[in-house]
């Protein structure tokens, strides 16, 4: 039987790992622009990557 502990634990583990797969994919997303497109928001009424990025 597993314990609640084990089971958070698990959860938190996996959370994590996924976190850092999406931040990874993210960054080198952002790596393929100059760093002055990542601040250009296409229509007045989107954000910007950056603005994005800073969110997550």
């Amino acid at each position: 039987m597993t314990s609640p502990q084990d089971l958070g634990s698990t959860v938190i583990s996996s959370a994590m790992t996924a976190f850092r797969n999406d931040q990874s994919r993210a960054d080198k997303a952002a790596a393929q622009l100059p760093d002055e497109k990542l601040h250009v928001a296409l229509d007045p009424n989107t954000n910007s990557i950056a603005v994005i990025m800073k969110h997550v």
